[in-house]
């Protein structure tokens, strides 16, 4: 059944592992953070054995320190999501996810010059443009959801956040 609900979405996450290739090495990216906002759309109601499906939008950033030897760095990215979940509820409150997004934009790269005190900066984007993610949303009163996912490949991460259903 064409549903047709939206959701505004407001996250907080970690960024806990992963490496940027340089000519120099590999630098290691040290913990960081994840924030973002968006939009989603309930196009279908889970009805029997038929899933919800949503589809949704949002921008968000990440920050993490960098590291090769005794050169360190700064990682700023910036990206827009449109993603695609499909999940089932149960109990009326439990509702268990899987997304499949895509996504893009600009990464910013301050690293230290070692043949000088300053800073170089190095732009960029993602080696994936894709992310697969498991999740859970808790169907809380008062129009709230509280979610948390794990993203295992690709870009790996951690999230959790609250939506509000309007």
């Amino acid at each position: 059944m064409f549903v047709g609900k939206f959701t505004v979405t407001l996250a907080a996450g970690s960024l806990f592992r992963g490496s940027l290739e340089a000519p120099e090495g590999t630098h290691v990216v040290e913990p960081g953070w994840i924030g973002a906002a968006g939009l989603s759309w309930r196009v279908l109601e889970d009805e029997g054995a038929l899933p919800y499906v949503v589809l949704s939008a949002s921008i968000g950033a990440a920050s993490a320190a960098t590291k090769l030897r005794d050169e360190r760095g700064d990682y700023v990215g910036l990206d827009f999501r449109f993603s695609a979940t499909a999940g089932k509820t149960f109990f009326g409150w439990l509702s268990p996810y899987v997304s499949l997004r895509g996504f893009g934009g600009p990464i910013f790269w301050f690293v230290d010059d070692e043949a000088s005190d300053d800073r170089k900066i190095r732009f960029g984007t993602d080696k994936y443009h894709f992310q697969g993610a498991v999740g859970a949303a808790f169907i809380l009163p008062e129009n709230l959801d509280l979610f948390v996912e794990g993203q295992p490949g690709a870009e790996q991460g951690a999230l959790g956040g609250l939506g509000w259903r309007y």
